[in-house]
C-alpha cells in the first residue's frame, strides 16, 4: 500500500484535493471515481529536495523536532498564520540546524507548496508526520496533531530507554562475563600451566582439568570465536539490512518467543501501534487506511506483516475486531478493547486507552526482566568466577602444601 495525493473535480463542480492509500495509482483513481470524483493530477508522495539544492544534507535531531511540534502547535493555537509562525521560530530557534530547515520550508511555502510539502521536500521529517500534517491543514486540526506529534516522539523516546534498561544492558553484561572467562582461559591458563609444572608433579582437581581442557580446545580453536561471532552477525543483521524479508519475520519471530523479553518487546510493539494509530485516526483516516500506514513505524517484522494483513482485511469489508482476532501475535487483553471500542462507537478514546494501559504494563515488565536477569546474571558470575578461581588456585594450593609438607 502507498499514499497518493491527490486533486480532482466533484461531481457538483467543486475542486478537492486530498490523500488517500491505495496499491497502486490505478486503484487509487478507481476508488476516486467510485465516490464521484474526477482526478486532474495524482502524484505518489512528493520529491524530496536534492542533496545539491542547499549543499547540505539535512538531519535534525529529537530535540529539533519537538521544538519544531512544540512550535507549530502553539503558534496554530494562538491563531498565527504559518509564514509569521516559521518566522518566529528562525528568530527564536537556537539551533543552527532547525533555523536552516526552517528557512528552506518557508521559501517553498512561499513558492506555493503548503506546510505538509515544504516539510516533505527539506526531507528529513518522516513520511508518517507529513501525511499527517498534510491531513490537519484539511481539517483544521494542526495544533492538535502536531501535539500528538510531539507526545509520539518523547513516547518513542522513553520506549527506548526502556528496551536499553531491560533488554540491552543485562546482555551486555552477560556477554563482558563470557568474553572475561575465555579470555582468561585462553591467555591466563597456559601461564598457571608454565608455573605448576615449575613447582612439580602435583595431582590436579577434576575441576581444575575441565578448566584446562577448555583452555586448551579455545587455544586450539580460537578461529571459531570470530566465526561465530561473524554467523551471528549474518544472522540477525544480514537480512535486516538486505530486507531478506522471510529471515527478519522468522528472527523476530523468535524475539517474541523469548522468556520476559519477548513479553516485553511485544507490548512496546502494541503500544507503538495504538499510539501511532491514535493519532492518525484523530487527523480523519479510516481505520484501515490508519492501519495500513501505522504499519510503517513497527520495529518487529513479524507484528508489521500482521498489522498489515489486518489492514487488508479490513479492506475487504471486515471489522476491525474479527480482522485483529485472525493473527495470534495480538494479546487477547488489546482484542477485547478493541472489541469493546466498536461496540461502544469510540475507536479513537479505545486505542487512546488501550496506549496508556501499555505504557503502564511496560513499566513493570521492564522492572521484573530487570529484577529476573540479575539474579540469573549473578549466578552465572560466580559459577565462572568460582570454577575459574578453584581451577588456577586449588591446584597452587595443593603444590604449595606438598612443597611444605616435603620440607618437614
Amino acid at each position: 500500500m502507498a499514499t497518493f495525493f491527490y486533486q480532482g473535480i466533484t461531481e457538483n463542480g467543486s475542486q478537492v484535493s486530498d490523500v488517500i492509500v491505495a496499491s497502486s495509482k490505478g486503484e487509487a483513481i478507481s476508488q476516486l471515481m467510485e465516490v464521484g470524483i474526477e482526478v486532474v493530477k495524482i502524484t505518489r508522495g512528493i520529491k524530496k529536495r536534492k542533496s545539491d539544492d542547499i549543499g547540505v544534507k539535512i538531519k535534525l535531531n529529537r530535540k529539533d523536532m519537538i521544538a519544531y511540534f512544540i512550535h507549530v502547535a502553539e503558534m496554530s493555537h494562538a491563531g498565527i498564520k504559518i509564514l509569521q509562525s516559521l518566522d518566529l521560530l528562525i528568530e527564536m530557534s537556537n539551533s543552527k540546524k532547525l533555523k536552516h530547515t526552517v528557512s528552506i520550508m518557508k521559501d517553498q511555502i512561499n513558492a506555493g507548496l503548503n506546510l505538509a510539502d515544504a516539510m516533505r521536500y527539506v526531507g528529513c521529517f518522516d513520511e508518517m508526520f507529513c501525511n499527517l500534517i498534510f491531513v490537519a491543514e484539511k481539517s483544521n486540526s494542526i495544533e492538535k496533531v502536531a501535539q500528538m506529534i510531539v507526545d509520539y516522539i518523547k513516547w518513542t523516546a522513553n520506549i527506548k530507554r526502556s528496551i536499553n534498561k531491560g533488554v540491552i544492558r543485562p546482555m551486555f553484561s552477560l556477554v563482558v562475563i563470557l568474553c572475561a572467562m575465555i579470555g582468561m582461559a585462553t591467555f591466563m591458563m597456559p601461564k598457571f600451566l608454565e608455573t605448576l609444572s615449575q613447582i612439580g608433579n602435583q595431582k590436579i582437581p577434576s575441576y581444575a582439568k575441565n578448566f584446562i581442557t577448555f583452555s586448551a580446545f579455545l587455544q586450539a580453536n580460537w578461529y571459531m570465536i570470530p566465526v561465530i561471532v561473524f554467523l551471528l552477525f549474518l544472522c540477525f543483521f544480514i537480512p535486516r539490512f538486505f530486507k531478506i524479508i522471510p529471515a527478519v519475520k522468522f528472527i523476530d519471530m523468535c524475539k517474541l518467543k523469548m522468556p520476559i523479553f519477548g513479553t516485553l518487546l511485544l507490548k512496546i510493539e502494541i503500544a507503538r501501534l495504538a499510539a501511532f494509530l491514535s493519532i492518525l485516526i484523530h487527523a480523519g483516516y479510516k481505520a484501515n487506511e490508519a492501519i495500513l500506514m501505522a504499519k510503517n513505524v513497527m520495529v518487529n517484522y513479524y507484528v508489521k506483516d500482521a498489522v498489515d494483513k489486518v489492514g487488508v482485511i479490513m479492506s475487504e469489508g471486515e471489522t476491525l475486531y474479527n480482522s485483529f482476532k485472525r493473527f495470534k501475535v495480538f494479546p487477547k487483553f488489546f482484542l477485547s478493547m478493541i472489541g469493546i471500542g466498536e461496540t461502544v462507537n469510540d475507536i479513537e478514546g479505545t486505542i487512546m486507552n488501550i496506549k496508556e494501559s501499555y505504557d503502564k504494563d511496560i513499566d513493570s515488565t521492564v522492572e521484573l526482566a530487570i529484577a529476573s536477569v540479575k539474579p540469573i546474571i549473578t549466578i552465572i558470575s560466580a559459577i565462572i568466577v568460582g570454577w575459574m578461581g578453584s581451577a588456577i588456585f586449588g591446584p597452587m594450593y595443593n603444590s604449595l602444601t606438598g612443597m611444605t609438607n616435603s620440607m618437614r
